[in-house]
């Protein structure tokens, strides 16, 4: 090595590392997951670049990250405080203006990446490998000792996030409905946005008005596994296209409200599945990828002027 590490030192020593120590660019600050996901431009990711089992008061480093250029990089590296020589791209060696010490599960904090995308990108990589100056990462300890660490390869995608909603009619405008008594109510579960050949999801209806009498809820084709009011995990037989303005129904409720029942604001809104974090939708290559419900329906049933049958309701329905 001819190149000296940026220390408040006068020399450095070399030395094989005696632990496998890491510089990762990781999407949590813990430094657990080297898989990230986002949604497309406005939204951005972290990417937090983190050294781990050092064993070590870290006080320098240099290295170069190689960011797939499908990915675009907000702005520069903000580095933790340090005497700063070169970028990411071409090399950066990093005098600590104070050590970090990274012992046992303990991680230290270089920098901190913003990255965004204007389309969909499926597990695009981000590797750190070595400055030009050196053959692989390097790591320095306080006492101006080197030694070679590993540079990670984590892999980060960016695609549309769909979101989930009910609506009152099957063109999918409508969330608020005035309900006329003795009228067979239809609400749609809607994936919009999504953009993907969607193939299976996983969510839950919040709640049902127990005014309602539930009639049928109809699904599209498909493996299913409990339902929408218990939670609900569904494997389409034939993916169904969600690019632009498409939409997919992923249930219809068939509802009716008995006589002498009125209820007011009504509420249908999609939240996750109980053993999932997010709504979750997933292409015809299995990727998973979390959604949004779009917010609360509303159904507001005026007090009738008259009665109806259960009878005459059953009729409608034929």
């Amino acid at each position: 090595m001819k190149r000296h590490l940026l220390l408040l030192s006068c020399f450095l020593l070399v030395a094989s590392p005696l632990f496998a120590q890491t510089i990762g660019v990781y999407f949590d600050e813990e430094g657990t997951s080297l898989g990230g996901f986002s949604g497309i431009l406005p939204d951005v990711a972290t990417g937090y670049i983190l050294v781990k089992d050092a064993n070590q008061l870290l006080g320098g480093a240099a290295f170069a990250i190689d960011v797939d250029p499908q990915i675009i990089v907000n702005g520069v590296v903000s580095w933790a405080p340090a005497q700063v020589v070169g970028d990411y791209v071409n090399g950066v060696e990093l005098g600590l203006y104070a050590p970090i010490p990274v012992f046992e599960d303990q991680v230290g904090l270089l920098g901190t990446m913003t990255m965004f995308s204007v389309g969909n990108v499926s597990n695009a990589p981000i590797t750190v490998t070595n400055h030009p100056n050196y053959e692989t990462p390097v790591l320095a300890n306080t006492q101006a000792l080197q030694s070679e660490a590993t540079g990670l390869t984590s892999y980060l995608r960016f695609h549309s996030i769909g979101n989930v909603c009910v609506y009152f009619d099957e063109a999918g405008t409508l969330t608020d409905w005035a309900y006329s008594q003795g009228q067979v109510l239809y609400a749609y579960v809607m994936v919009r946005n999504a953009e993907m050949l969607l193939q299976g999801a996983a969510l839950k209806l919040d709640s049902l008005d127990p005014v309602f009498t539930l009639i049928d809820t109809i699904y599209p084709d498909g493996s299913l596994f409990g339902s929408l009011y218990t939670g609900m995990e569904l494997g389409l037989y034939a993916p169904i296209p969600v690019f632009g303005s498409d939409a997919a129904v992923l249930a219809t409720i068939v509802l009716f409200v008995p006589e002498n029942e009125s209820p007011v604001n009504a509420q249908f809104q999609i939240v996750p599945h109980p053993n999932y974090d997010t709504i979750v939708l997933s292409d015809t290559s299995a990727y998973q990828f979390p959604a949004v419900s779009c917010g609360v329906s509303t159904v507001d049933v005026p007090i009738p002027n008259e009665d109806m049958t259960w009878g005459a309701m059953k009729t409608l329905y034929k």
